[in-house]
């Protein structure tokens, strides 16, 4: 699951920018928490990879895979919000793994984007 926000978009239409990781956070947490609840595992534990740090923790976690798995997927998805137009084969390849909605989509589902 991923969730893009469109700064411009949202300054126009929310006037402050200051609080865009927890919209992204509480957006993908949600639907995470829809996802394993539909599967019965909503009482299990759940690994969660931020793809959002600070140089510090850069710093501190630059071998964790998660964190480079997380890093190779955000680069294609900010692209494609970017320029939907623009050939993007690594993004075509990740949309085959996202979360479907019922009629085959993945907005709302395995990816949100703001606004």
């Amino acid at each position: 699951m991923a969730t893009s926000i469109r700064k411009d978009e949202f300054v126009k239409k929310h006037g402050d920018t200051d609080n865009l990781y927890n919209v992204a956070l509480r957006s993908c947490l949600k639907r995470l928490y829809r996802f394993l609840d539909t599967q019965g595992q909503s009482h299990c534990i759940t690994n969660i990879i931020f793809e959002q740090r600070g140089k510090q923790e850069d710093n501190e976690l630059e071998l964790e895979c998660g964190l480079q798995l997380a890093d190779l997927v955000a680069r294609p998805i900010g692209r494609k919000q970017l320029n939907p137009e623009q050939v993007n084969r690594a993004y075509d390849v990740l949309e085959t793994k996202f979360l479907k909605t019922a009629d085959d989509g993945v907005r709302g589902a395995g990816l949100e984007t703001y606004p």
